[in-house]
């Protein structure tokens, strides 16, 4: 069975949410953005479920919201970071959709996720510490995705093309 629908997976700050939007557009398809879904079943912001409620709790949510996007056809699903740490995630996506990990540099992380309030990066580095999640993520990344999309100098135009041109002509 052909999979229909399209899973970005990276590291927070690689655009996932901007691109899966532009996709949306270009293709006709619909969006879900796995973090907006969380923050709109619960009626708090991620920093505030994570303050109030632990990442774990956080993270079971977050299966929820997967296993509920990854249900749907013809949708571009913009997950979480750690959405790919889960092997529940992990199969559901898999099952779904294609996997596109938008890979960037931690230098460039850095540069687009520094003035926000990102829960895991609330720590005394937070460059050192992004650079720590991408090496410590990117294989997971990489053995979940079906394509690794460099995104550090292209619009999320640009990115979203690739990945529509890759999709159109995918065999799975």
């Amino acid at each position: 069975m052909r999979r229909t629908s399209i899973a970005l997976i990276g590291m927070m700050g690689c655009g996932k949410s901007v691109t899966g939007k532009a996709v949306a557009k270009l293709s006709g398809m619909g969006f879900i953005d796995t973090d907006l879904a969380i923050e709109s079943s619960c009626g708090r912001s991620i920093p505030e479920i994570f303050a109030s409620r632990g990442e774990e709790v956080f993270r079971r949510l977050e299966e929820e919201a997967v296993a509920q996007a990854a249900s749907k056809t013809w949708t571009v699903i913009a997950t979480g970071g750690g959405v790919p740490l889960r092997r529940r995630n992990q199969g559901a996506l898999r099952r779904a959709c294609i996997i596109f990990y938008l890979w960037a540099s931690a230098d460039c992380l850095y540069e687009r996720t520094k003035d926000g309030g990102r829960p895991l990066l609330q720590v005394e580095d937070p460059k050192k510490r992004l650079a720590e999640l991408l090496a410590a993520r990117d294989p997971v990344y990489r053995s979940l995705c079906d394509k690794l999309v460099p995104c550090d100098d292209r619009t999320p135009e640009q990115t979203a093309r690739q990945i529509l041109s890759i999709f159109r002509t995918c065999p799975y």
